[in-house]
């Protein structure tokens, strides 16, 4: 149960589309949140550098459900863990009514950083006590270490 709540604070804090709301909230899928993504920038750890980035709906799609947040365990992250690199979630801000010019920006939401041993940790920012690190299933691991090899 804490699990799931945590999880459910983290994405909704880090990708929920302003004042939206749905008659299923119970049945929120919380890796869905994730796909409210417009960017996902994969960075090197070593150099900070920007490999790829994904903005094609399907595509962002298909990284989310990769994912497989119902797997996750919480975890502390092992002192010897070393990064491999992170996933820079970005998105526009919420389009207001009669707002004649929407801004097209897109804005960083979050992080999710990937480490060795298959793990990870999500920030959100702005929100610095709103960090938390996850195990991931061994899938998900080799999933996202492919994005750095």
């Amino acid at each position: 149960m804490k699990k799931t709540l945590t999880v459910f604070a983290i994405m909704l804090t880090l990708l929920l589309c302003g004042c939206q709301a749905s008659e299923n909230a119970d049945n929120l899928d919380y890796g869905d949140t994730f796909s409210k993504a417009q960017a996902i920038a994969v960075i090197f750890s070593d150099t900070s550098e920007v490999i790829e980035t994904i903005t094609d709906t399907e595509d962002i799609n298909n990284f989310t459900r990769a994912l497989d947040v119902d797997q996750w365990e919480l975890a502390s992250l092992p002192e010897n863990a070393s990064k491999l690199g992170s996933f820079g979630l970005s998105k526009q801000k919420t389009i207001q009514l009669f707002d004649a010019d929407p801004d097209q920006t897109l804005y960083d939401v979050g992080t999710i950083t990937l480490y060795e041993g298959g793990y990870i940790s999500i920030e959100v920012d702005g929100l610095d006590w709103l960090n938390a690190t996850f195990e991931v299933s061994e899938d998900t691991y080799d999933f996202l270490k492919a994005f750095f090899e």
